[in-house]
């Protein structure tokens, strides 16, 4: 349903249908913001899907459709709610193997999401960020794209990106700024003072960009042994 009231079916792109049905054995444990035929595709493939959105109508005809078409809902739990503010002190009795941001697109809904369904994220699980055609969506995907041994990028279209968490939860979620590529990238060092945020250096007279590298390099080097 949209602002205005009226049903309306935001369809997620078919070429993702295949990458989930990829990752998704029965069984496997996923979580959505927003809902839809999403969430259909993940119950149909024997998931416990937990979707989080403020639309209880929209729960309330998913389970009718999946009760009309013989598609088990005993996995399905809607949580009828603002993502923003279920997710902060959300507590699980296990880590989830998916989650998808989809949920409210508005700036910085998907960041948040992000963040907090990632607390949960085990190593190896899968994360889409969809309707990356919109600019909140692009600016998390290209982050995510520049993390190099922590999120492996799988897949990215027009409509939707796709990646896998490399390491631990918590460690993908403790790194400082200067270990993030896209933020130091696109940070303006005329006005930030390096020798306030950055190890010191071995050799002082060494260029910022190039101390940034090696700082880049060794957290790589971290990550990946």
């Amino acid at each position: 349903m949209n602002e205005a009231g009226e049903l309306v079916n935001f369809q997620i792109d078919p070429k993702l249908v295949p990458h989930l049905r990829d990752a998704v054995e029965p069984g496997a444990r996923s979580m959505e913001t927003g809902s839809g035929i999403s969430t259909i595709v993940l119950l149909v493939l024997g998931a416990q899907h937990t979707s989080i959105s403020p639309d209880g109508g929209e729960a309330e005809r998913i389970r009718a459709y999946c009760e009309e078409n013989d598609i088990p809902v005993d996995g399905f739990t809607p949580m009828v709610a603002k993502s923003e503010d279920v997710l902060p002190n959300l507590e699980l009795d296990a880590e989830l193997d998916l989650i998808i941001v989809d949920g409210n697109h508005a700036f910085p809904a998907p960041m948040v999401d992000w963040f907090y369904m990632t607390r949960h994220l085990r190593t190896g699980g899968m994360l889409v960020v969809d309707d990356v055609e919109l600019w909140t969506g692009a600016v998390l995907a290209d982050f995510l794209d520049g993390e190099a041994g922590v999120w492996l990028r799988l897949a990215r279209t027009k409509r939707f990106a796709i990646y896998r968490l490399l390491v631990e939860n918590g460690v993908a979620l403790g790194r400082s700024w200067v270990e993030q590529p896209r933020v130091v990238q696109g940070t303006d060092f005329s006005v930030v003072n390096p020798s306030a945020v950055l190890p010191r250096s071995r050799r002082p007279n060494q260029p910022i960009t190039m101390r940034l590298r090696r700082i880049g390099r060794r957290a790589w080097w971290k990550f990946r042994h």
